[in-house]
């Protein structure tokens, strides 16, 4: 007769102390997960201490949320050099958008999740509400490294940096972007706006206008979910082709690039500080 085999209470777990067991789960270095907490907000909604200003000027009108920034960080786009872009864009793509926000992003974002700017389609920043577009505050001189393989989109990106002015060399194993204030700006102003309303007119296309011609209005529900669950290849590629549309057109009438518009006086009387636009 076999003997029965008992387990040794004296053997270690081979799972104690590793992620199997659930160890670190609670102290995990991730950026809060884009859903809407209780409160309908997501990470990025929440400001510190950001100043409001109303801009209107011609079909240009919105509130404008600015963020004081942290040290060695700045808002590449000035409050006019926003304006003056968005001004060129057709209104029948920008009127619906009422919210702009430039904002400082912590030290985990910039690390996990860094990026130019985004479109919200249902901004909630408590008393306003809406579309926006938020653009974080960059740092002039830092050097990112990219690992050599590329995929084709990231291939696109870095011509488009280069054409920005941002500087690109590389060593070994990486190739290494410098960028500067006027680089950020570049990529901010001329490429980063328009891509983010491409992104919305994109919206407008696949949600707003079928939704219009339908006799019973349609379910918004039905489209938007049908929207959302494009690749991010195919609205990517969308919101890419209008920004680059948009600047070649505007590039060839002579209207962009224009100089960087920073009024100090005028940014004091606002409730800003000139240091939150300049390196």
């Amino acid at each position: 007769m076999q003997s029965k085999q008992y387990v040794n209470p004296l053997r270690r777990n081979r799972n104690i102390g590793t992620s199997k067991q659930g160890h670190g789960s609670d102290n995990k270095y991730v950026v809060p997960q884009s859903c809407r907490w209780k409160d309908g907000r997501v990470f990025y909604e929440y400001l510190r201490n950001a100043v409001v200003i109303h801009i209107c000027n011609g079909h240009c009108d919105f509130r404008l949320f600015v963020e004081p920034t942290n040290n060695g960080f700045a808002h590449p786009c000035t409050p006019d050099d926003i304006m003056n872009v968005l001004s060129l864009i057709p209104e029948s793509h920008t009127k619906d958008i009422k919210i702009i926000v430039l904002r400082q992003p912590t030290k985990k974002e910039e690390v996990l999740r860094p990026a130019w700017g985004r479109m919200s389609y249902f901004a909630n920043l408590g008393v306003y509400s809406g579309p926006g577009i938020f653009l974080n505050a960059c740092q002039p001189g830092l050097k990112v490294k990219w690992a050599k393989s590329l995929t084709p989109e990231a291939e696109k990106e870095l011509l488009l940096l280069r054409e920005h002015g941002h500087a690109i060399s590389s060593d070994k194993r990486n190739i290494i972007i410098k960028t500067t204030i006027e680089s950020c700006r570049n990529t901010q102003l001329y490429f980063t706006v328009p891509h983010e309303v491409g992104h919305y007119v994109h919206y407008i296309e696949c949600v707003a206008d079928p939704i219009r011609h339908e006799t019973n209005h349609g379910n918004k529900e039905i489209w938007e979910k049908q929207y959302f669950a494009k690749s991010l290849r195919d609205v990517e590629a969308y919101a890419n082709k209008y920004a680059n549309g948009f600047y070649s057109e505007m590039k060839q009438k002579g209207v962009l690039p224009f100089p960087r518009i920073l009024d100090v006086e005028k940014i004091r009387e606002q409730g800003m500080k000139p240091e939150w636009f300049s390196p």
